[in-house]
């Protein structure tokens, strides 16, 4: 139900039938690909593991 009342104020663009729910397919494609896409680009560009230390024997 939240996404029912997360996604209505963005599909109304005036009278219509009140029944009717239009899903924002853009909307949820770019959260479903784009952000992982994201992700995984920036993981790629960052470095994040540290230089080893040398060891003393």
């Amino acid at each position: 139900m939240t996404g029912v009342a997360l996604s209505r104020p963005m599909t109304t663009y005036g009278s219509g039938d009140p029944a009717t729910i239009a899903v924002p397919w853009p909307f949820l494609a770019a959260v479903v690909v784009g952000l992982p896409a994201l992700a995984t680009v920036a993981a790629l560009f960052n470095r994040t593991r540290l230089p080893l230390a040398r060891r003393l024997v």
